[in-house]
């Protein structure tokens, strides 16, 4: 198995669980916090592939059709990823502040 850094799925539930029930202001900053990595680090990565898989795609299509058409299987696999991430990150903090002076934060969400 490779290791990722991640936490295995069934254990974020229960890690979540006990930190808010710490404080609900410390569950909260926490739910920012995973949000913030979410977004910042997990979702831009992914981002960046789906745009290196298209221009894949665009090199390849009238050199290997088929190549082409299995990159653009491969993006909307990715693309299916992202949205439910997409829907996780507003749903662990559906009002994001900016660290600078409490500002709503407008990122693309």
């Amino acid at each position: 198995m490779i290791e990722t850094g991640f936490m295995p799925k069934d254990n974020i539930g229960r890690v979540l669980s006990e930190r808010a029930t710490r404080s609900p202001y410390a569950g909260k900053v926490e739910r920012a916090r995973i949000s913030r990595v979410l977004h910042d680090e997990v979702g831009q990565v992914i981002s960046g592939v789906g745009l290196q898989l298209e221009l894949l795609r665009m090199d390849s299509e009238d050199r290997a059709p088929e190549t082409a058409a299995r990159v653009e299987d491969i993006q909307r696999l990715l693309e299916s990823a992202l949205t439910p991430l997409k829907r996780l990150i507003r749903e662990l903090d559906p009002v994001p502040w900016s660290a600078a002076g409490g500002q709503v934060d407008n990122r693309n969400r």
